[in-house]
């Protein structure tokens, strides 16, 4: 060994020192061709078994269902027929078929179904609202605000307090038109629509109107409401005056009142 002159080695480069060689294991050449297919087999496979479970859970079949916002629908008539959904997978349910079973009812006027995941089912119900009775022949009707009949009258269903329409068989048509009457004579006169207890329906155009507030009806048109019902006001004192009985008094016409007196006739003027 060659020393410096302070007394340290020196390494003779013609010898170098042996490097330390790292030895490096052959990777398998199975595992290397099977790496990717487990990596597939990850990727696809976990999202399939998820999916498979998520179709398949008897957890996200409907066990449970809320029903909201019905008086007059009979609980009975709505659980029969929602009980087929009961079991059903909440992924496959069809809400709009299940909406256009439950309007099928004729006090149902819209509904709306939503799923709560993982097994309610809720329905919202939302029913109509009767405006008046129709009377035809025997038999009385609720008729809600389009004039269109709802169902047989039930007094377990609603009030008898409201409005009578009276109306021939062939004149059903006009039952929207007598309920405009009732809500134009409640801007011209309230007190007298407060105490409106029947609308006879007499064609197309004519109707004779029975209020609480007046001794007689009036025969009525849409046409000439808006004159009629002020003029017969202001004149309503000389007619309870003038005439003992009335049988009715007509402002169907646009410049005069026409009254019909009772056949008992006229008081005597002192």
């Amino acid at each position: 060994m060659i020393r410096r002159r302070d007394g340290r080695p020196v390494h003779d480069e013609r010898f170098r020192r042996r490097q330390t060689v790292v030895s490096r294991r052959r990777e398998n050449r199975i595992l290397k061709l099977v790496k990717p297919f487990l990596g597939a087999l990850v990727a696809v496979g976990l999202p399939l078994l998820g999916a498979t479970w998520i179709l398949t859970s008897p957890q996200l079949q409907v066990s449970e269902v809320e029903i909201t916002g019905f008086e007059k629908v009979e609980r009975s008539w709505l659980t029969d027929t929602l009980e087929s959904v009961r079991g059903v997978h909440i992924l496959w349910l069809s809400l709009e078929d299940i909406e256009a079973q439950l309007s099928r009812h004729p006090w149902i006027e819209s509904v709306e179904a939503r799923k709560e995941l993982p097994n309610r089912l809720v329905i919202s119900v939302h029913e109509k609202t009767a405006f008046a009775l129709l009377r035809q022949g025997d038999q009385v009707f609720f008729v809600d605000g389009d004039g269109a009949v709802i169902d047989e009258y039930d007094p377990a269903l609603g009030s008898s307090d409201l409005v009578l329409l009276s109306s021939p068989d062939n004149s059903g048509r006009y039952l929207a038109d007598a309920l405009e009457i009732a809500s134009r004579l409640e801007q011209l006169q309230p007190y007298w629509a407060s105490q409106l207890s029947e609308i006879e329906v007499l064609n197309e155009q004519d109707y004779r109107l029975f209020t609480g507030a007046l001794p007689f009806p009036i025969l009525v048109s849409l046409e000439t409401m808006e004159a009629g019902i002020p003029a017969m006001r202001e004149y309503l004192p000389e007619i309870t005056r003038r005439y003992r009985v009335v049988r009715g008094v007509d402002i169907r016409f646009s410049n005069q009142i026409v009254i019909q007196p009772a056949a008992i006739g006229r008081r005597r003027e002192g």
